[in-house]
């Protein structure tokens, strides 16, 4: 394990043992972090707190009940992803358009074609099924197996809705350039 999972199970440990200022650092280190995934999952900041705060309730509720301290990172992602989808239920009843021609190679880097700032902004025109894969892999920086996991899925099917992803963000893109 390396020195940040260490001090990561160090920091859940802590809070299970309700160290106040264990839990003081659990929320300067995360707060920003799932603010910005939620807000890269919503698009609308006025929603951001209310979810952030029902993200917090839960695992002020459930922490205790952690099995494996270790796991923090992939637990609190966990638990962020269910809140957020409960909240984009209805948005992921809508199809995703899977139609789309092949306008990118799935081997060129996603950095390679888009800052993470435009990014950013265009996430909240594609569908909530696209836009978290790309959050979670690409500005949360999580690997794809990471994903996989917390999708549910399995590493194959990420890899593909990802260049699906990328090619729904590609078509958006080309559209603004176009104008």
């Amino acid at each position: 394990m390396d020195r940040r999972g260490v001090e990561l199970e160090m920091l859940a440990i802590g809070c299970q043992l309700n160290d106040s200022q264990a839990w003081e650092e659990l929320v300067v280190q995360w707060h920003p972090r799932l603010c910005g995934y939620v807000f890269q999952m919503v698009g609308n900041q006025s929603e951001v707190d209310d979810i952030v705060q029902t993200i917090w309730t839960k695992i002020l509720r459930s922490l205790v009940n952690l099995q494996n301290p270790a796991g923090l990172e992939a637990w609190i992602f966990q638990i962020a992803r269910r809140t957020v989808m409960d909240h984009l239920r209805a948005a992921y009843r809508q199809p995703c358009k899977s139609e789309l021609p092949d306008l990118i190679d799935s081997d060129v880097p996603l950095d390679d074609w888009i800052t993470r700032e435009d990014l950013a902004v265009q996430l909240a025109r594609l569908h909530p099924a696209e836009r978290e894969l790309l959050v979670l892999h690409y500005l949360q920086d999580l690997p794809l197996a990471d994903v996989a996991d917390l999708c549910g899925l399995p590493v194959g099917t990420v890899k593909s809705r990802l260049h699906r992803a990328r090619r729904s963000l590609w078509v958006i893109l080309q559209g603004e350039n176009d104008e």
